[in-house]
């Protein structure tokens, strides 16, 4: 639940449902929304809700939506995760690499910062304020210092439908504890 009232993603990919306490609401691409088929949705810290979909990421503040048409690559990409960082920043994952929200502009990340398969699927926030980001190459990474660093994985449970990884965090993880070809669709962190 936002401040703004409820958000969902009809099932039909026909835009967003808004629930107000009252009415729900559809909002599409004939409000403003930059697409209708929406991956993923966040609240930031001034209450603004973000969408992230199929061709950019659009912004919901003080009734209507705004686009951003001007930022290079950002509109071409599928977004699929927003998380806040611990600063107030706002974190994307897409289908061209991660990008930064700060101090409104966007800055993006990619194999130069050292994401490589720069495909972000999804982005946890840990305990502790680091950020992990999932690719679709099966690879974890962290972001520190301006750079991003591979995690190391180990294998728990593997099969057709279920795979669970733990992180192994040691120097002494070998590229064979590395998962190769799998889809990370999201992250959880547990209890430990």
């Amino acid at each position: 639940m936002s401040k703004n009232g409820m958000y969902r993603k009809p099932c039909s990919g026909g835009g967003i449902c808004r629930y107000d306490g009252k009415n729900y609401l559809i909002y599409t691409v004939k409000d403003g929304l930059c697409s209708d088929d929406v991956n993923c949705i966040a609240e930031d810290a001034d209450g603004a809700v973000w969408f992230g979909t199929a061709t950019g990421i659009s912004r919901f503040v003080n009734g209507g939506f705004v686009g951003f048409p001007e930022e290079p690559g950002l509109m071409k990409s599928s977004v699929f995760a927003i998380v806040a960082d611990a600063e107030k920043n706002l974190w994307l994952g897409t289908s061209t690499g991660a990008y930064k929200y700060s101090g409104g502009k966007f800055t993006k990340y990619d194999e130069k910062q050292g994401l490589t398969k720069p495909f972000v699927r999804c982005i946890l926030p840990d305990k502790s304020g680091k950020l992990w980001y999932g690719t679709v190459n099966g690879k974890i990474f962290s972001f520190e210092n301006g750079k991003f660093s591979e995690a190391h994985l180990i294998t728990i449970v593997k099969s057709d439908f279920i795979s669970a990884e733990r992180l192994d965090v040691s120097e002494n993880a070998s590229e064979t504890d590395r998962i190769s070809e799998n889809l990370i669709w999201s992250m959880y962190q547990d209890s430990k």
